[in-house]
């Protein structure tokens, strides 16, 4: 009798664990991390890092470019304003002024922000996504392959 109270003592020890587990993972602290689309990345044509601004509460469709990430022919754009059609009020990931990893496509001559393309398990509602400069995204970004020139 005695060793059956120790085992029911074990597993609801084990069972107060497992849930308190669960509700650490559940915490926005712990589940904050960001992830970029990759399909987002390999459908665009020009990733850079820009500054963006707030234009009533919205980020400004002009953007400050302040790094090229891909393709390394377009490193001339560096330091350069750049008009994004799409990005006021129709692209997720705004968190308020600041930079901003922005996979980009060419519109004729403006840029939009490239939107997620349907892929297996997410046919999605093609609504483009912003990413916050972050050194966790800009790392993800480093590991995202693109093709060479």
């Amino acid at each position: 009798m005695q060793s059956a109270k120790v085992r029911l003592a074990l597993v609801a020890l084990v069972l107060f664990l497992w849930i308190g587990y669960l509700v650490y993972l559940a915490l926005p602290s712990t589940t904050s991390r960001e992830v970029l689309s990759r399909a987002q990345f390999l459908e665009s044509t020009l990733d850079v890092i820009a500054k963006l601004e707030a234009k009533d509460d919205l980020p400004s469709p002009q953007v400050q470019v302040l790094e090229v990430h891909w393709p390394p022919s377009a490193k001339d754009l560096a330091g350069q304003k750049i008009n994004v059609g799409n990005l006021t009020g129709q692209c997720k990931g705004w968190h308020g002024p600041g930079d901003y990893i922005l996979p980009l496509v060419r519109d004729g001559d403006r840029y939009l922000v490239a939107p997620i393309p349907r892929s297996p398990g997410y046919d999605g509602s093609r609504i483009p996504r912003i990413y916050q400069a972050t050194p966790q995204n800009r790392r993800q970004l480093a590991d995202i392959p693109k093709p060479q020139p």
